[in-house]
C-alpha cells in the first residue's frame, strides 16, 4: 500500500519514544531521515539500513567534518536539534521549530515493516511550517558538506 501516515513520528515523540540521547542510535535515525529528505528531492536512497560506522560515514559524506568522530555534531546531535538547526539555516533564521514540529515532518509508509525505505518526508508539512521544499534542504546539506556554511548548535 502506498498510503502514508504522516503523524507517526510525532505520535512516537509525544509518547516519549523518540527521546533518544546523542549517540549511535540518534545518528542512525538522523541518517535515515536525511535519506528520506534526499529521496523526496529526487535522489536515490543511499542510507545504511543498520547502525554503525556506515551511518556515521553517510553523515560525514552529507555534512562534512561536524559529524566526524571528533566533531561537535557527532557527540551531541539529536534528531530534533539537527533538524531545528537545518531549518533555521535554510530559512536564514526566520523559522524556529519545536521538537514536535520537527517530528511532524516525517512519517512511515503503511505496510512497510521497517527498513530505511519506510520513513517519508511530509513535503506538505515542510512547505506549510517552513515554506521550504525538500530540494532547498538538500541544498543546505550540500553547502554544509562543502564548508560554505555551518550550523549553530543551539539558538
Amino acid at each position: 500500500c502506498s498510503r502514508v501516515l504522516y503523524s507517526t513520528l510525532r505520535l512516537h515523540y509525544l509518547e516519549g519514544e523518540l527521546d533518544i540521547p546523542p549517540g549511535p542510535h540518534a545518528r542512525f535515525l538522523i541518517a535515515r531521515l536525511i535519506d528520506c529528505v534526499k529521496v523526496a528531492a529526487g535522489f536515490p536512497s543511499a542510507a545504511p539500513s543498520y547502525r554503525g560506522t556506515l551511518s556515521d560515514q553517510f553523515l560525514v559524506a552529507n555534512f562534512g567534518a561536524g559529524f566526524a568522530n571528533s566533531g561537535l555534531w557527532y557527540r551531541h546531535a539529536t534528531v530534533a536539534t539537527l533538524f531545528r538547526a537545518l531549518i533555521f539555516a535554510a530559512t536564514d533564521g526566520r523559522i524556529r521549530l519545536s521538537d514536535g514540529d520537527v517530528y511532524s515532518l516525517f512519517g512511515k509508509q503503511v505496510g512497510v515493516a521497517g527498513g530505511s525505505g519506510s520513513f517519508v518526508l511530509d513535503a506538505a508539512a515542510l512547505e506549510r511550517l517552513c515554506n521550504l521544499s525538500a530540494e532547498s534542504l538538500v541544498a543546505v546539506f550540500e553547502s554544509l558538506r562543502l564548508g560554505v556554511c555551518s550550523l549553530q548548535f543551539s539558538f
